[in-house]
């Protein structure tokens, strides 16, 4: 289901640790491979492994590093398909992607919740296009970004089946949105990573006088948010907590379905 991570590098060190971290993501998450890399700018969208390689280490002293493997779960394993698109508004941008899935664009139906309800809605297939892709190719989906509308936005996102998380950056900002799965934000001696993943020790070591010392680092999670993260000085501007009943998306009593 995708390895999605934000490195948030203020002091600018060469992250060689991070290369073991991604060896071992990239072994179940093949599909492709994307970076967009501030205050350097480096975007790469490939289906080469070595080309993203090559990309990241131009990247390394970046001041944040977006960095996306995706395991295809809906839609072709194709160029068109590898995640960090960039979407615009008015001169503004953020490059987007996201671990989880949209259930309205990766089936012939989805379902909805209201009121004690669950609706089926039937929808025509496009088996090329994958959820994500279609997902931020809506012009609602965008203006809702752009405008920081996050109650319609989680409205939104509720109505379409929208779980997982997302992060979409710029070279100020993070939105980070996290439904019914949780981020973690890690510090590495200063090195912030959000990720859709915990980075146990087990995935970071370090030789040192002929031994393997395995590293446990602090780290905090976010569940059921949208944040607006200010990359410049690393705090958070406006936090939406997700409330109501979206939940029983995915906890559905059979007895009280109805199709539309």
């Amino acid at each position: 289901m995708c390895f999605n991570c934000i490195i948030i590098n203020k002091k600018k060190k060469i992250l060689r640790f991070i290369d073991s971290i991604l060896e071992v993501k990239r072994k179940i998450n093949n599909h492709g491979y994307s970076l967009w890399a501030y205050n350097n700018e480096y975007h790469v969208r490939t289906l080469d492994y070595e080309e993203f390689k090559n990309t990241l280490d131009k990247a390394r002293n970046s001041e944040l590093i977006h960095i996306h493997f995706r395991q295809a779960s809906s839609g072709n394993i194709s160029i068109d398909n590898v995640h960090m698109w960039r979407i615009e508004n008015n001169g503004n941008y953020y490059y987007v992607s996201h671990n989880g899935g949209v259930s309205k664009y990766c089936s012939n139906y989805y379902l909805t919740y209201h009121k004690g309800v669950v609706y089926i809605n039937r929808v025509k297939d496009n088996n090329n296009i994958s959820d994500t892709h279609q997902l931020i190719r809506n012009k609602e989906f965008q203006e809702l970004i752009f405008n920081e509308n996050y109650k319609e936005l989680n409205k939104f996102l509720s109505d379409v089946g929208f779980h997982g998380v997302m992060f979409l950056t710029n070279d100020r900002y993070i939105i980070a949105i996290s439904r019914d799965k949780s981020m973690y934000i890690h510090d590495f001696n200063g090195i912030l990573i959000f990720s859709n993943e915990l980075l146990d020790e087990a995935d970071r070591t370090y030789r040192k006088y002929d031994f393997i010392f395995r590293i446990r680092t602090p780290y905090t999670s976010l569940s059921d948010v949208i944040i607006k993260y200010d990359v410049k000085n690393l705090r958070i501007l406006r936090k939406y907590d997700i409330e109501g009943d979206y939940r029983d998306y995915y906890f559905l009593n059979y007895r009280y379905i109805h199709e539309i």
